[in-house]
């Protein structure tokens, strides 16, 4: 099905079962994916207003062409923002420097650009306080009809101030919640993965790896291209299984004091795509309404809803159905990304035996689907190759492809 382009498109919601029923004599568990349909970007006629703060690691292990590089990409976003967005720039080494404070683009978009050219390596990396610094300029000026958004870059470990990854996290989930979301940026091969992961997470924003500092410019245009497209914010899904059925996520997503999963960001003609596991005992019908809950960027709250029904099917009946090819897909897919976290895991540890050993076990199942899971396959065997090589490199691979898999997006 593909996306609607009408200027009054909406999103829409396909649920498609491994299997259409469940047996009459034994309890089934069965995949159902779940696929988010987004609109066209030829069918938004204008994009959302942007608040932003462009936090920037300025230590000194961000010398030559992280800088250099760093420089030019938020140099970029600056020119690409419209008259009417607002943006803000906080550099930071062990101290924390408020480059430009939160401005309207056309006040000043030439004198912003000079600003950042004058940035200078320095001393540690106070990384929370430069990321507070960065939401307090962003939550200073929240209105209606924008989208509030803290980007930070860093090439390393936070050293300075609050370092404690749980506190850290939780003042960022603090703040998504009113509103102001967090990307975080991970330069080299240096930075914590873990820390920079939970924040995106708990901010409801993207996490990138950036091996090479002349990639910069690229993601920063990724970004700001997301932020443009952006139709849902603070997306919510809620499972409601039927009388006697079960249900639940299976991929890794943070959930919120109701209950809901926390769903990235629906971006124009950017599909989501996620794998529920739902249960029924032998002899009765697996039924599961879903809910998803979203908000716009003019500040409503808008649902849409989906109802799945599984039938009982004689064994023998039942036996004969064949597996949905796209959902058995999604299976392995997502298997194997947990065989990644495994992995990822073991090289924190330093057990490279162990990540080979995780990794090794997911290849044959990737391999099984041939053409369908290619990619994947191929992401596989360059990872044990790493894994070899350059572990340190492995496990930040690993980090950005875990948490694409996990927030079922394909473009990153």
């Amino acid at each position: 099905m593909h996306p609607d382009s009408s200027p009054n498109a909406r999103p829409h919601l396909d649920l498609i079962p491994l299997k259409p029923g469940v047996s009459a004599t034994r309890p089934t568990r069965q995949q159902v994916l779940l696929r988010i349909h987004t609109p066209t970007p030829q069918a938004r006629p204008e994009r959302p207003l942007l608040n932003l703060a462009l936090v920037l690691d300025r230590s000194g292990s961000m010398g030559g062409s992280k800088l250099k590089y760093t420089k030019e990409a938020a140099i970029y976003a600056v020119h690409n923002l419209l008259p009417e967005d607002r943006v803000a720039v906080v550099i930071y080494d062990d101290a924390v420097e408020v480059l430009v404070p939160s401005t309207p683009v056309a006040d000043g978009r030439a004198a912003i650009a000079n600003l950042i050219r004058t940035i200078r390596t320095g001393g540690s990396t106070a990384l929370h306080a430069g990321w507070l610094e960065g939401a307090t300029q962003v939550a200073a000026y929240q209105e209606a009809g924008r989208l509030n958004r803290v980007v930070l870059l860093s090439d390393g470990l936070a050293n300075r101030g609050e370092t404690n990854p749980g506190v850290i996290a939780e003042q960022v989930r603090e703040l998504a919640r009113r509103g102001v979301s967090t990307s975080t940026l991970g330069v080299g091969l240096d930075y914590n993965e873990d820390l920079m992961t939970t924040m995106a997470d708990a901010g409801e924003g993207n996490y990138y790896f950036i091996e090479s500092p002349a990639d910069l410019p690229r993601i920063f245009a990724q970004e700001l291209a997301g932020l443009a497209g952006t139709l849902g914010t603070r997306v919510r899904l809620w499972l409601r299984p039927g009388d006697g059925s079960r249900a639940w996520l299976f991929n890794d997503l943070e959930q919120d004091p109701s209950g809901a999963y926390v769903l990235p960001n629906l971006v124009a003609g950017i599909p989501l795509e996620f794998l529920l596991e739902l249960e029924a005992p032998a002899g009765r019908e697996a039924s599961l309404r879903l809910e998803l809950d979203w908000e716009t960027p003019e500040g409503q709250r808008e649902r849409l809803e989906a109802v799945l029904r599984l039938p009982v099917l004689e064994e023998a009946e039942f036996e004969r159905l064949q597996p949905h090819p796209d959902v058995a897909a999604m299976t392995a897919k997502l298997e194997a990304t947990r065989a990644r976290q495994r992995a990822m895991e073991a090289l924190a540890d330093g057990d490279l035996e162990a990540a080979r050993h995780a990794l090794h076990r997911a290849a044959p199942m990737l391999a099984s689907f041939g053409p369908a899971l290619a990619a994947e396959a191929h992401e596989l065997r360059l990872l044990l190759d790493e894994i070899e090589t350059a572990p340190q490199r492995a496990r930040k691979t690993l980090s950005s492809q875990v948490y694409r898999d996990r927030k079922g997006r394909k473009d990153f």
